[in-house]
């Protein structure tokens, strides 16, 4: 429960077990949090100094508290654990880089994957979790309304409908031709005004979906 729980608030967590048989959880550092502890660890060659290992330790490990790891386990089993995380999160080594590039890259052919792409790009307002709150026919509704602002249509149609699942299947095709939809250039004032209006209707359901919890 308590593993479920991380994932929920921090995403992707990794599990320790230290010598004294205590359990950690630790998350991934992020790039702005990596070059600090770069700055603290300029060579990489050399062993870590402590205010290196003390800065990765208190800001990754989400799980137990630092203060019950104190009571529980030596500093000798907690500096064991920095050098796992600094490989887990990747930015130290570029074959972790490249392994975790070609998943993802795998990943964003899945329709759904191009759907939010698609709606992102279409409404830059749009975040990723903003879309991911939402139900099906509310995609459905931005991914139309993209649709109308960019003037392209999402391929849909190489995707097998009797699959399990057809939205997380592979989508060979995502790009159709150009279709003839409103150019904002070439429309008339209450065209315009149409367009106005559907944009700020957008902009108040993207309020709405920040507001959820």
């Amino acid at each position: 429960m308590i593993e479920v729980d991380l994932k929920r608030k921090y995403g992707r967590v990794f599990r320790a077990v230290l010598p004294s048989k205590t359990v950690l959880y630790f998350r991934l550092l992020s790039k702005t949090e990596y070059d600090m502890f770069a700055r603290l660890h300029p060579s990489m060659e050399a062993d870590i100094p402590f205010e290196a290992e003390e800065y990765v330790i208190n800001t990754a490990v989400v799980y137990p508290s630092i203060q019950e790891l104190d009571l529980h386990c030596g500093a000798t089993e907690l500096k064991a654990v920095v050098p796992h995380i600094i490989v887990a999160s990747g930015f130290s080594d570029l074959e972790t880089f490249l392994a975790s590039l070609a998943e993802k890259r795998e990943e964003m052919g899945l329709l759904s994957e191009q759907i939010i792409a698609t709606i992102m790009r279409g409404m830059p307002a749009y975040r990723r979790e903003d879309i991911q709150k939402l139900n099906y026919e509310e995609i459905a509704h931005l991914l139309a309304l993209t649709e109308i602002i960019t003037g392209e249509m999402l391929n849909i149609g190489d995707v097998q409908e009797d699959t399990a699942n057809p939205l997380y299947q592979a989508n060979a095709k995502p790009k159709a031709p150009r279709v003839a939809m409103p150019d904002i250039a070439h429309m008339s004032e209450s065209e315009k005004a149409v367009a106005e209006k559907l944009r700020q209707k957008g902009l108040e359901a993207l309020s709405a979906i920040r507001a959820r919890r």
